[in-house]
């Protein structure tokens, strides 16, 4: 072997063992929490006793709407663009920052923790399904943050010249025994919080309303948060625009 090629080898050997050298602190912590301890399981609620709940202060913030289909007698179809807040406590997901440098967040993929399954019951495509891509913010404290862009589409039924436009979340699969959702504080004004403005359409009313119900099918209270917003067409705009 040329004495060049030996050089080589031993340079990025060298190399290799400098990155497994390096210290970072927030990756520590990181394999402190979903390995070290224990396997961390994402598919597990976030309880120390199975007869604790999990509670998810949850807010909706619309930032765009577009409609894509017009009945002015029935209804539109309404495609929207807007933030799910939602926040809970994981105790896995716990450290002492003085043990890690003074790392006191981080962010994970929600994707490597546990998520609520709160989705949009009335969504027009793909059920409403949660995007995971966006991170979590997660605390020292065991708390976390999350708030993914939702995508979506309504049918708002005709309310005289107006359209009364809901979107309605709840897990789908936890009682409120399991999981209970519930209001984040100034509901109704974080729901225009982030609105654009748009030229054809403008927002007379909005709500924020929980509601408790129970099904013949299944036992148990699945509570859901309903917002909503009365949407309706802009002075001077006429019904073929």
């Amino acid at each position: 072997m040329a004495g060049t090629d030996v050089l080589h080898i031993l340079l990025a050997l060298c190399c290799l063992a400098s990155a497994h050298d390096i210290y970072v602190p927030e990756e520590k912590v990181i394999h402190h929490l979903l390995d070290d301890l224990y396997p961390y399981s994402r598919h597990a609620r976030p309880v120390t006793n199975p007869s604790e709940t999990v509670v998810v202060k949850q807010g909706f913030s619309l930032i765009s709407v577009d409609v894509k289909k017009e009945d002015p007698k029935q209804s539109i179809l309404l495609e929207s663009m807007g933030w799910l807040f939602m926040e809970w406590t994981d105790p896995r997901l716990k450290w002492d920052p003085r043990e890690f440098d003074g790392v006191e967040m981080i962010n994970l993929p929600a994707t490597e923790i546990w998520v609520p399954d709160i989705l949009l019951y009335n969504s027009e495509n793909e059920l409403g399904a949660s995007p995971s891509e966006f991170l979590a913010v997660i605390s020292y404290s065991g708390q976390v943050i999350w708030v993914p862009m939702l995508k979506s589409t309504v049918t708002c039924p005709a309310d005289g010249r107006n359209y009364q436009c809901h979107w309605k979340f709840g897990s789908w699969t936890n009682t409120m025994a399991r999981v209970s959702p519930e209001m984040a504080e100034d509901s109704v004004n974080l729901l225009m919080s982030s609105f654009t403005y748009n030229s054809q359409w403008e927002v007379h009313n909005v709500s924020a309303i929980q509601r408790f119900p129970e099904y013949p099918c299944c036992p148990g209270i699945y509570p859901y948060i309903t917002y909503g917003v009365e949407l309706g067409k802009r002075e001077g705009r006429g019904e073929d625009e």
